[in-house]
């Protein structure tokens, strides 16, 4: 019985909650929802300052060319899928040392 444990408080009662019902969903889920989700936000955020970086400089003005900003999204946007399917792998191991530990 995982809250009838003593010294458990409301926070940990509620994640043990919240999170067996996300290990339900499977690692594989987790993993692919939350890294797709974190890499298309930071995918959005480089191309926010990229396209800012383009209109405020005169460098980059000069030596810009669409395809090389087309490739440059191509890499990037793959980079920050990789990043972001790194940090929820990460934030899985995570919280499951967090929920064996406390359940």
């Amino acid at each position: 019985m995982m809250g009838g444990k003593l010294g458990l408080g409301e926070k940990e009662i509620s994640f043990l909650t919240k999170w067996t019902d996300i290990r339900k969903g499977g690692r594989v889920r987790y993993i692919t929802t939350r890294g797709s989700l974190l890499g298309l936000i930071l995918f959005a955020i480089w191309l926010v300052i990229t396209i800012i970086e383009i209109n405020i400089s005169d460098f980059e003005k000069a030596v810009f060319t669409w395809d090389s900003f087309v490739r440059q999204c191509i890499t990037w946007f793959v980079c920050e899928f990789i990043i972001g399917f790194i940090i929820a792998n990460q934030s899985w191991k995570s919280r499951e040392e967090k929920f064996h530990y406390l359940s």
